[in-house]
C-alpha cells in the first residue's frame, strides 16, 4: 500500500499522547513494506534542523509552515462555520495545496488523517480511500472538562467546542471510509442510528523494550512522579487537583515525600503554585523520561477531564512503577486492581499512595504485576497487524 498521512505537527517537534500512538503505527507499516509519506505542519524553522526526511517511521516527510498568529485569528471563523476552534486553527490553503501537489506527483491508495484536526482536508479528495483515526471520543473529554471548569468563560468555550467537535466527528464517521477509536468506550460514546459503517477499535500499545527498568526494586521510597505533556488541559487539571487536594494528605503522613512533574510546557499557574514548595519539582521537557521515572516509588494519574487510554499510565506500568489513578484514567487499561490502583475518593487515593511508599513488599508485588500486564496485553506489533488488516480491507 501507498499511504499518505496527515498530521497537525511534525513528528520530531512534540512528545505527547498522539505522537506516542502515531510513531509506532508508522514504524509498523513501513517495516511491513508499505510506502509511507507524512505531511505535517511546523511552527519554527528550528524544527527542521534535525528533521530526517526519511527514517524508520516514513519514506518521506513534507513539512508545511504554520503561521501561529494567523491561525489564532482563523479560530474566530468557528463562530460562523460551526467547526471546532482547533480544526480552524489548522485549516490553511497552504496545507491543501501541499496535499494536492503530492497527490498529483505520486500515486497513493489511502489518505489517513491522524486525529480530527486534519480530517477537514479529506473532503477535497473523494477519489481516494479516506481514513480518520479519531483516537478518543472528545464528547467524553469535553463533558468532563466542562464539569471541572469553575470559570464561566472557560465553561462557555468548552461547551461550545464540545458541540462543534461532536458534530464534526460524527460527520467523519458518516462521510469517510474507515474510522478508528482507541477504546470500546470511545466508540460507543459516538455510535448512533445514522452511523452505517461501524468504527474499529485499535488500542494503544507500549514499547515494553524501551520502557524497561532493570532496577525497578531499587527505588526512592519518598518519590512520587507524574508524567504528561503539561500544556494539555487534562494533564494540568490532574496535577493541580493532586497538589491541592491529595498531596497535602500524603505530606502529613510522609513529611519527606517528593513529587516530580515530568512534561513539556508547564503552565504558569502550576509554576506559581509550587514555587514555594521545595518538595515539588517541575522538570519541563526532558530528553529521556525514563531517567526521571526509574527511581520512583510510585506514579500518580488522578485524571478527571480526559477520555481514552492513557499512554502515560502504560509507560510507568511497563517500567514496573506501581500507579494510582482514577476511574477516568483507567479506561481501556484495567477493570480491577490486579495491576493498577483505581480510586476516585481523595482520601482513599492518598492512602493508596502512602501504602505503596510505606510497604516495600506490596510496592514490589505491584511492580511485577504492572510490568507483566503490559507485556502480555499491549504489544505494538499486534496493534500494527490489526491496522494493516483494516487498511488493506479498504482496497479489496
Amino acid at each position: 500500500m501507498r499511504l499518505l498521512f496527515l498530521t497537525n505537527r511534525l513528528l520530531s517537534s512534540e512528545d505527547s499522547g498522539w505522537t506516542r500512538r502515531l510513531y509506532p503505527f508508522l514504524k509498523e507499516l513501513k517495516a511491513k513494506g508499505h510506502y509511507v509519506c507524512v505531511i505535517s505542519f511546523y511552527d519554527n524553522d528550528s524544527e527542521l534542523i534535525n528533521l530526517e526526511y526519511e527514517c524508520e517511521y516514513y519514506n518521506k516527510v513534507i513539512p508545511v509552515k504554520l503561521n501561529r498568529k494567523i491561525s489564532i485569528l482563523r479560530m474566530f471563523r468557528s463562530f460562523f462555520t460551526k467547526k471546532p476552534f482547533k480544526l480552524e486553527f489548522d485549516n490553511t490553503l497552504k496545507m491543501k495545496k501541499a496535499i494536492e501537489k503530492e497527490l498529483k506527483t505520486n500515486v497513493y491508495d489511502i489518505i489517513y488523517s491522524h486525529f480530527y484536526k486534519m480530517a477537514s482536508y479529506l473532503k477535497y479528495f473523494p477519489k481516494y480511500k479516506r481514513v480518520v483515526d479519531l483516537c478518543d471520543a472528545n464528547i467524553i473529554t469535553y463533558s468532563r472538562l466542562e464539569e471541572q471548569a469553575t470559570n464561566v468563560i472557560d465553561k462557555f468555550f468548552i461547551n461550545l467546542e464540545k458541540d462543534f467537535i461532536y458534530k464534526f466527528e460524527k460527520s467523519c464517521m458518516i462521510d469517510y471510509d474507515k474510522v478508528f477509536f482507541i477504546s470500546e468506550i470511545d466508540k460507543q460514546a459516538m455510535m448512533s442510528k445514522e452511523i452505517k459503517k461501524e468504527p474499529v477499535v485499535i488500542k494503544n500499545g507500549v514499547d515494553t523494550n524501551f520502557y524497561f527498568n532493570k532496577e525497578s526494586f531499587n527505588y526512592n521510597k519518598n518519590k512520587i512522579v507524574y508524567v504528561g505533556t503539561m500544556s494539555s488541559l487534562g494533564n494540568h487539571d490532574a496535577v493541580m487537583y493532586f497538589l491541592k487536594s491529595i498531596y497535602p494528605k500524603i505530606k502529613k503522613e510522609i513529611p519527606k515525600v517528593e513529587f516530580t512533574i515530568i512534561g513539556a510546557n508547564p503552565r504558569q499557574e502550576l509554576l506559581d503554585f509550587v514555587k514555594s514548595d521545595n518538595s515539588v519539582t517541575v522538570t519541563g521537557r526532558v530528553d529521556d523520561v525514563r531517567e526521571y521515572l526509574k527511581l520512583a516509588g510510585c506514579s500518580v494519574a488522578p485524571m478527571r477531564g480526559v477520555a481514552g487510554l492513557q499512554n502515560k499510565i502504560l509507560e510507568t506500568m511497563s517500567m514496573g512503577i506501581p500507579t494510582v489513578t482514577t476511574t477516568n484514567g483507567s479506561e481501556g487499561i484495567a477493570s480491577n486492581e490486579n495491576c493498577l490502583f483505581i480510586e476516585d475518593d481523595e482520601e482513599k487515593f492518598a492512602q493508596k499512595v502512602i501504602k505503596l511508599l510505606s510497604n516495600s513488599e506490596l510496592r514490589n508485588q505491584y511492580s511485577i504485576k504492572a510490568r507483566k500486564y503490559c507485556v502480555d496485553n499491549f504489544s505494538w506489533k499486534a496493534c500494527g497487524d490489526l491496522l494493516e488488516k483494516e487498511l488493506e480491507s479498504l482496497l479489496k
